[in-house]
């Protein structure tokens, strides 16, 4: 009888054993399935747009590819600008629905996008995040934040051997200052709110 319940009680701290390797394993593949998930699925190379001369960014593409979620360090050298300017773009695009034209090619007519940029580095006398102290307390907004608008279309291309997609996107924007006072202003047209810019975005 002894021998039995012995028997028993091995075969229970077996299948306990096991149990606990199993729930191990699974753990363990949650966990690097979260840490995947954590890592940046796409890089992008843009040329103007409100955030500097030329940018680099990285990010997600969440809901199905129907929304991208960027952060992009812009750069602008002094013989563009003056000075050099600096930019940190927080970058948000929908995509609502695309076409395939092809086997590997599908066309995004019409994507939509709200981004907050701000210029880094010191105060100077036309863009800051902090008041500069010859102006009364919050008498004015901080001039080098500004959120971006922007209207474009973009073509994905679906890389052979792979389920991955690269693309190329063209864009339209402005920043929400300037339509607001374009809406305000007779005189200022849309030619002097409006900026062009394209880019293109690489898998990892």
């Amino acid at each position: 009888m002894s021998r039995i319940f012995i028997f028993n009680i091995r075969i229970l701290s077996v299948g306990i054993a096991l149990a606990l390797a199993l729930v191990s394993t699974a753990r363990t593949e949650e966990n690097r399935a979260h840490r995947h998930r954590l890592i940046p699925d796409h890089l992008k190379f843009q040329y103007a747009g409100n955030m500097g001369f030329i940018s680099i960014g990285t990010g997600y593409s969440i809901l199905g590819g129907h929304v991208h979620s960027d952060v992009f360090y812009g750069y602008a050298p002094i013989s563009r600008c003056g000075e050099h300017i600096h930019q940190i773009t927080w970058k948000n695009t929908v995509l609502p629905g695309s076409i395939r034209l092809s086997k590997r090619i599908q066309w995004t007519p019409v994507a939509a996008g709200a981004h907050l940029s701000c210029k880094v580095g010191n105060n100077n006398r036309e863009t800051w995040v902090i008041l500069p102290n010859r102006y009364p307390k919050n008498y004015y907004p901080p001039t080098a934040v500004h959120l971006l608008l922007t209207v474009g279309t973009c073509f994905d291309y679906r890389i052979p051997g792979s389920s991955r997609r690269a693309g190329m996107f063209l864009e339209a924007g402005t920043t929400a200052l300037y339509l607001r006072n374009w809406l305000r202003e007779r005189h200022v047209s849309l030619h002097d709110i409006l900026n062009v810019s394209c880019g293109i975005r690489r898998p990892f």
